[in-house]
């Protein structure tokens, strides 16, 4: 697992294959990955390398964000993922959902009453949702990422440093709030 999450996991999607079944496309920065397991496999393996237990997640953002279904998934502060219905199943506990990455969406378009999300890679998927829909699960999911970054806001002064590296994005006022707490945590912790 660590091996693919090295590549910067951008999708998961389910994938039908002939003479397999139902198996995992994992779309990366560079490459698609083939796994030969369902999407909720992958997911258990990715939450299990994490740390994270789905369930606890799923109840706690569920609760908050007051939806039941398509609940994001925060694994980290840069890794946090939305569930969209990608396909219709053809049999009983066909997995139906793909789970994105937020940071990996470029934008979304509409086709017909569906909609096309576009992976910063270039890479397009058919979503059965509507373009509509897709934008309201990628706000619930930045709202689950602000939630996460509040709950478990313990940056310290290399990890900022490491993320706006990174991301090479300015720092913000907030940024500069958590930073100023932290100063003050160890000047704290000094005396």
């Amino acid at each position: 697992m660590e091996n693919i999450i090295s590549k910067g996991i951008m999708a998961i999607m389910p994938t039908y294959e002939s003479g397999k079944g139902n198996c995992t496309t994992v779309y990366t920065e560079k490459e698609n990955i083939l796994i030969d397991a369902t999407v909720r496999t992958v997911i258990k393996n990715l939450c299990a390398y994490y740390h994270v237990d789905m369930d606890a997640s799923n109840k706690y953002f569920g609760e908050l964000l007051s939806i039941k279904k398509g609940i994001p998934l925060p694994l980290s502060r840069d890794d946090v993922f939305i569930q969209l219905k990608v396909r219709k199943p053809i049999i009983r506990y066909d997995g139906t959902r793909g789970y994105f990455n937020l940071d990996s969406i470029e934008k979304v378009e509409k086709l017909n009453d569906n909609s096309v999300v576009l992976l910063k890679n270039g890479i397009e998927i058919k979503c059965i949702y509507s373009k509509n829909t897709v934008i309201k699960h990628i706000k619930k999911g930045k709202v689950a990422r602000m939630i996460y970054e509040n709950k478990y806001s313990s940056f310290n002064a290399n990890d900022i440093m490491e993320r706006y590296a990174a991301l090479e994005t300015p720092v913000t006022k907030a940024d500069l709030a958590k930073m100023f707490f932290i100063i003050l945590e160890v000047i704290n912790r000094i005396k």
